[in-house]
């Protein structure tokens, strides 16, 4: 049997039903990264990646002949996610951040910001703001970066783009007061 686990991330090895109970016992190898080698159940937190190990183990039952059984686990590591450059704008200025190293996206705050599910959103922040960019890889491993975004404020009034009218119910009309 094979399972995957993302660096950082505890796997529980062992069938459910494993039990000490009648004088059973279990005796796991490699014991590399396992917090208890002899238990039923042990728990494995590794330490480096990417890595492929298959860990066996063996089981005495007084009852019962000794059996093996093996798990092969991948490790796998964690993607480096980058956010891109800081970059510096002026007030009412939109400029667009180049996310890198994932597969799955989502910034935030996810306010004033547009396609925040992707790797490259708008933004037209008002003030200078933070964006961190979250990712997944395609294991499902988990990662993360930042982004300053500086904002030279105007002495002018700005009127922020967000009168589109285009048809898709937002932002289609623009009061004024």
């Amino acid at each position: 049997e094979d399972t995957s686990i993302c660096l950082g991330n505890s796997l529980t090895l062992g069938a459910a039903a494993n039990s000490t109970n009648g004088g059973v016992t279990f005796s796991w190898s490699p014991t590399v990264n396992l917090d208890n080698p002899q238990a039923a159940r042990p728990i494995l937190t590794p330490t480096s990646a990417p890595a492929n190990v298959t860990y066996t183990v063996t089981i005495v039952s007084p009852n019962c002949p000794t059996k093996l059984s093996t798990i092969n686990v991948i490790v796998n590591p964690l993607p480096v996610i980058d956010a891109g450059l800081n970059v510096t704008i002026n007030e009412g200025e939109t400029t667009t951040l180049q996310g890198s190293g994932g597969d799955i996206y989502w910034w935030t705050p996810n306010t004033n910001i547009m396609y925040a599910g992707t790797s490259s959103p708008d933004v037209e922040p008002v003030y200078t703001t933070t964006y961190y960019v979250n990712s997944l890889d395609a294991n499902g491993c988990y990662g993360w970066d930042t982004v300053v975004v500086t904002v030279i404020a105007s002495n002018e009034v700005v009127i922020y783009n967000s009168f589109s009218p285009n048809g898709d119910d937002q932002n289609e009309l623009w009061y004024m007061g």
